[in-house]
């Protein structure tokens, strides 16, 4: 245990862990409050309840807005879906605006109006690519991903929505420990890369194996590897590789020998996946001890 920690409690240790979070929050800069003139009254405006309110309405009104188009649509629907979608971009522009009048370079402070601002400026140059398109510019894809762009603005309700907002903020705490986690991972998928290529690489095209799925190289196994990690097809793969012979001196790849029989691919399948499952049941019950909770549970999970 580092830095004696086998000597607490468990009161203590969530004590620590919260004295060590709390260093990460930095401290709140107070907002100047304009002393009189249209800067105030624009401040008083952005600070009412009703505003905020008023805002996170159209930005859930553009977003159903932007999901009504279809492919196919008529001419008449569309248009009249662009008039929309310019509408919603002129009230957040105008937002911007009141909230630089009434804030100046303050505005800047807070990530959530840089996030907003960016997402302003992307709507307005996609309204700007799309009447350069529309009179012969062309555009094509570039003025699709803007109009797309502009569906960023819903990650804005997270900011009036206070148990998304501290499910991000715990999100951002636990980065550090994904980047560990990622690394294990990473290593795992190193390991079991070289040995699917150490015992696989000789093994012939089928169904499943074929020149997209295969360990005939390290960097093709990582990306096989990453494809069973999502769940695709990795059994089928499994049972392929598993009666499949060896390749020999086929299209003018290497050749590959066949001194082993099929049988032995099973019994590398067994070798290649049995570090596998001891690896899953320690990290299981380490788990359990970490967590103080019945190693029972764990079992029964496997």
């Amino acid at each position: 245990m580092q830095g004696g920690r086998s000597f607490l409690t468990a009161e203590q240790e969530e004590y620590i862990e919260a004295q060590r979070l709390s260093t990460k929050f930095k401290p709140v800069r107070g907002i100047r409050v304009p002393e009189s003139g249209l800067r105030l009254r624009a401040f008083t405006v952005v600070n009412a309840w009703w505003f905020e309110v008023a805002i996170l309405a159209c930005i859930v009104a553009n977003s159903v807005v932007m999901a009504l188009s279809f492919f196919g649509e008529e001419d008449t629907y569309g248009q009249t879906l662009e008039f929309l979608n310019r509408g919603f971009a002129l009230v957040f522009t105008l937002e911007a605006a009141t909230k630089l009048l009434a804030l100046g370079a303050q505005y800047f402070i807070e990530k959530w109006n840089c996030f907003d601002f960016i997402i302003v400026a992307g709507s307005l140059l996609g309204i700007l690519a799309t009447l350069v398109g529309s009179s012969g510019g062309g555009g094509g894809g570039f003025v699709s991903a803007l109009r797309a762009f502009r569906l960023a603005r819903i990650i804005r309700i997270i900011q009036g929505a206070k148990a998304l907002r501290d499910m991000l903020n715990t999100l951002v705490f636990t980065v550090a420990g994904l980047v560990n986690v990622f690394g294990l991972l990473f290593l795992l998928f190193f390991i079991y890369a070289v040995m699917g290529v150490q015992l696989f690489a000789k093994v012939q095209f089928n169904d499943e194996i074929n020149s997209d799925a295969n360990f005939r190289s390290f960097g093709r196994a990582m990306l096989t590897l990453f494809r069973f990690a999502t769940g695709e097809n990795w059994n089928g793969f499994m049972y392929d590789l598993a009666t499949a012979g060896h390749d020999n001196a086929a299209d003018g790849l290497p050749v590959y020998d066949d001194e082993r029989g099929k049988g032995e691919h099973s019994m590398s399948l067994m070798r290649y996946h049995t570090p596998a499952c001891m690896l899953a049941c320690v990290l299981a019950c380490s788990l359990s001890v970490i967590t103080k909770r019945p190693r029972s549970h764990v079992c029964v999970f496997l």
